[in-house]
């Protein structure tokens, strides 16, 4: 998995082989660059097959316009790891149920709601070898239980993908959050699955943009949000499409805790914590509340 996501780093800037990322293949490429959002380019160089990453355009859903309503009221939380052995159901509950409390729009969720199966580093060096039965046993354990969590809640939930969802995916299995997805619905659930990491919604006029934070997952020492920051700065703010501009910003993956404001290009970025015991000691999810005004800033209560 990490020569997978290191291998996509390098082929943003350059031809890459294969051959030089033990372990990955060429079906897995296009599977994790589908779910990025990526288009590979390959061509023959030298004798042998090199590939390189063209980034599509970020998919955008209208939640409402400015016409329908301009305040917003949603939760943002993230990297649930339902299945891990130290994973707090019980405080998801308590957010969902504060949720429901809130009367939000929305709960979004930015990756990780699956804990999926450990892989070392080094599978192959190691030796490491995969049961499936085990891992299918696994993925239905991990299933059951979001399925169980999740049709309780009477909420509009929107969820992307995290690296550890990703991980049963590379076993030839259904993608995980669109089966909970489809269990969910034939119970009525409003829960809403997306294959890309990144995800753009529309709420009054601005963008809300949600992330998991790939593109730092070899950067340990690199605060991911505070790093966001400089996007902004170095694209004088983020437009969608022309003209929307983006205003909040969610990023998953990190497990700690934070928000932060740019008043110059009047961007919320909210990055909530994790579920997993003993790693968040601050409230993992973000509520964010407010209307949008007429010029497009927004004002949050």
């Amino acid at each position: 998995m990490l020569n997978l996501l290191s291998f996509m780093v390098e082929a943003n800037s350059g031809y890459v082989r294969l051959e030089d990322h033990e372990g990955v293949t060429r079906k897995l490429l296009y599977d994790l660059a589908n779910r990025c959002g990526f288009r590979v380019i390959e061509k023959e160089k030298r004798g042998s097959l090199v590939y390189r990453l063209k980034k599509l355009p970020i998919p955008c859903e209208k939640l409402y316009s400015r016409e329908n309503r301009a305040s917003f009221n949603f939760i943002d939380i993230a990297d649930l790891h339902i299945g891990h052995p130290d994973c707090e159901i019980s405080r998801i509950k308590m957010v969902l149920d504060d949720a429901i409390r809130q009367n939000v729009d929305f709960v979004f969720i930015s990756g990780d709601i699956f804990e999926g199966i450990p892989i070392p580093s080094n599978p192959i060096s190691t030796g490491f070898t995969l049961n499936k039965n085990k891992v299918r046993d696994e993925f239905e354990r991990q299933l059951e239980m979001a399925f169980k969590l999740f049709r309780r809640f009477p909420l509009c939930i929107k969820a992307t993908p995290g690296n550890h969802d990703f991980l049963f995916d590379v076993l030839d299995f259904m993608n995980p959050l669109k089966t909970l997805e489809m269990e969910l619905r034939r119970e009525t659930c409003d829960f809403k699955a997306y294959n890309g990491y990144i995800q753009d919604f529309e709420i009054a006029g601005v963008i809300k943009r949600m992330i998991h934070l790939e593109n730092y997952y070899f950067q340990p020492n690199v605060f991911p949000a505070i790093h966001r920051l400089h996007e902004f700065e170095q694209n004088e703010g983020l437009i969608v499409g022309g003209k929307k501009p983006v205003r909040f910003l969610q990023c998953g993956h990190f497990h700690k805790t934070a928000e932060f404001y740019n008043s110059e290009y009047k961007v919320f970025i909210t990055q909530p914590g994790s579920f997993i015991c003993g790693q968040n000691y601050y409230t993992p999810a973000i509520h964010v509340k407010g209307e949008v005004l007429d010029d497009l800033r927004v004002l949050r209560e």
